[in-house]
């Protein structure tokens, strides 16, 4: 089995009670047929909770959330109440991995870290060094693959061989620090155009990969991309759109933070200045970091859709959405943003439009026609 892991995949460590925030809330907590059946066996005060606080539904076991949205076992201590009193195997299997994501595109395993975790966002933030996903084969074949893995259809490994080379160029776009990281989403929006043009005309991309691939060709465009002024109002604008539509962004999230953040939030820019502030290296660096953990997690689910663009405009809109939060969460005084703000308002988004598919078609679908848009797209870099 072949798998593409992030770099510091295997040094997280949970933070446990020491979490300045908790992934045991917001989000329903689906538990597998195989722990619901051992947590039915539980006996004592301990099994009579657990029978209590979760809906044993055949095809829709879960647990049933507090009436804040939080988990009911998670303690004063902010731990596990199960971990604690029945030990690490007893946590139902969203649990047990969270933050870890694994996705299967092709016959690649794509495993990774979610910034919805406090800790993970934490890491991202901090690091400088470009982050990179580690190919690893454990020899393994199609027949011996425990639990979900499947062997991909014939047609879809075709298209695998097509977008993966080019989720590998747009990941080196993005990490083409000679030039500012607007400057790198320009030219990733342009590639991107183009291979969905030819994506759509069902042609061959052998010539738009070798053309983007070129490091001269990279200076050309920069050149031209970066006498683009940053379009404020259109980003503002944008920024309106996500704050009037925000309960549609959250969906059944009905606890979302993003919503209490949002709405917390006055859509008042009186000064630019903030926008300039977040083009600095160390903030280029950050959100570089966030773009390529979106490339790697997300681009791939073009297999079903043949919409690579889509997928790409999700990022800018996503980006914009952080940034725009960060403006408004600027020190006044310093105009600066303290990294535990930072970590708060990317684990919020993420938390947000990471495990839910439906929310991030929702921050697509909310600019209407323009969605797909390449020059309402670059307006927003």
């Amino acid at each position: 089995m072949k798998y593409l892991i992030e770099d510091f995949f295997d040094i997280f460590q949970c933070a446990g009670s020491a979490c300045p925030d908790t992934c045991c809330a917001v989000w329903k907590i689906n538990v597998d047929s195989e722990t619901a059946k051992a947590y039915r066996a539980v006996p004592g005060e301990m099994g009579e909770k657990l029978r209590s606080h979760i809906s044993f539904d055949e095809d829709d076991a879960h647990i049933i959330l507090r009436e804040d949205g939080t988990c009911p076992f998670w303690t004063d201590e902010h731990l596990c109440e199960i971990y604690q009193k029945l030990g690490e195997e007893m946590q139902c299997l969203v649990c047990k991995t969270y933050p870890r994501i694994v996705e299967q595109h092709g016959d690649v395993f794509f495993t990774s870290l979610t910034c919805s975790c406090p800790e993970v966002a934490r890491m991202l933030i901090e690091r400088t060094e470009p982050l990179q996903f580690i190919e690893w084969d454990d020899g393994d074949d199609w027949s011996e693959t425990p639990g979900g893995g499947q062997k991909p259809e014939e047609a879809e490994q075709a298209l695998f061989h097509i977008l993966m080379p080019s989720l590998l160029l747009g990941v080196r776009i993005l990490q083409e620090r000679r030039y500012p990281l607007s400057v790198r989403l320009r030219l990733l929006l342009l590639f991107t155009d183009t291979l969905q043009q030819r994506l759509d005309e069902g042609g061959d991309i052998a010539d738009i990969l070798e053309h983007f691939s070129s490091p001269e060709r990279y200076d050309g465009y920069a050149k031209v991309l970066s006498g683009m002024p940053q379009n404020i109002p259109a980003r503002i604008s944008a920024f309106n759109v996500c704050l009037e539509n925000s309960e549609k962004l959250a969906g059944d999230y009905h606890h979302s933070s993003l919503i209490r953040l949002l709405a917390s939030l006055k859509a008042d820019f009186r000064s630019p200045d903030g926008f300039s502030i977040l083009e600095r290296p160390e903030y280029d660096i950050q959100y570089e970091h966030y773009a390529v953990y979106q490339m790697y997690l997300f681009y791939m689910r073009a297999l079903k859709t043949r919409k690579p663009m889509h997928e790409v405009a999700v990022l800018i809109y996503t980006l914009n959405l952080l940034k725009c939060i960060a403006v408004m969460r600027l020190t006044p005084d310093t105009y600066l943003l303290p990294q535990s703000e930072q970590i708060r308002i990317l684990r919020e988004v993420s938390a947000n439009f990471d495990h839910n598919s439906g929310h991030a078609a929702m921050l697509y679908n909310i600019y209407g026609e323009k969605a797909g848009d390449i020059s309402f797209l670059t307006a927003l870099t």
